[in-house]
């Protein structure tokens, strides 16, 4: 069941600018959801993946946050001088002939969002922590993804888990939308099974 948080409405954001498809153009090696190779969730000690009792009244939420394109593109001109330079350089400009200043200016807002994205996540791993017993942190599916969380919660926190990310919501309102997917069978803490011989 998709429980939308505030702030909620809708699930994606403004449509695609010239500046976004040129993040989009660099980026390299981000556009799937990790299958398979899922690393080791955090908090569960020594990484006892295979033990069926650390799963056992437990189920998995995941949770996915994406960055309101406008907002986030303008903290990123905000905060780095050369990207504000290289916008004012290439607007109402031939894309040809401003194509380096384009791909330098994709490259730097993605790097921008990547390093955002970062630092959400450990605002999100901090404020759920309380509340979860692991997490696996999942790769981005899309450029503008904010979070994107895998948890294992008690199914008797499951409504403590809501009223955090309902707060971190409330904090990132404008900025972030949050949804929460769950509860749902814990596919990303238990084994993963072994490679045949």
């Amino acid at each position: 069941m998709v429980r939308a948080m505030p702030p909620g409405g809708r699930s994606g954001g403004p449509s695609p600018t010239g500046l976004a498809r040129a993040a989009a153009a660099v980026r390299h090696g981000h556009g799937h959801e990790r299958r398979g190779g899922r690393g080791t969730p955090r908090g569960i000690p020594g990484g006892v993946r295979g033990r069926a009792e650390e799963v056992e009244g437990r189920a998995e939420y995941v949770v996915k946050g994406r960055y309101l394109e406008q907002v986030v593109l303008a903290e990123v001109l905000a905060q780095i001088p050369e990207a504000a330079r290289l916008k004012e350089q290439i607007r109402d400009k031939d894309p040809n002939a401003t194509r380096h200043a384009r791909i330098r200016l994709g490259l730097i807002i993605n790097n921008a969002i990547t390093a955002k994205r970062q630092a959400d996540t450990r605002v999100l791993g901090e404020a759920v922590a309380p509340h979860c017993v692991a997490n696996v942190v999942r790769e981005p599916t899309h450029e503008l993804d904010a979070v994107h969380v895998a948890l294992l919660v008690a199914i008797s926190r499951q409504d403590d888990l809501e009223q955090a990310l309902s707060d971190l919501a409330s904090d990132w309102e404008g900025r972030v939308e949050l949804r929460l997917l769950g509860p749902q069978a814990p596919y990303d803490f238990t084994p993963t099974p072994p490679p045949p011989r």
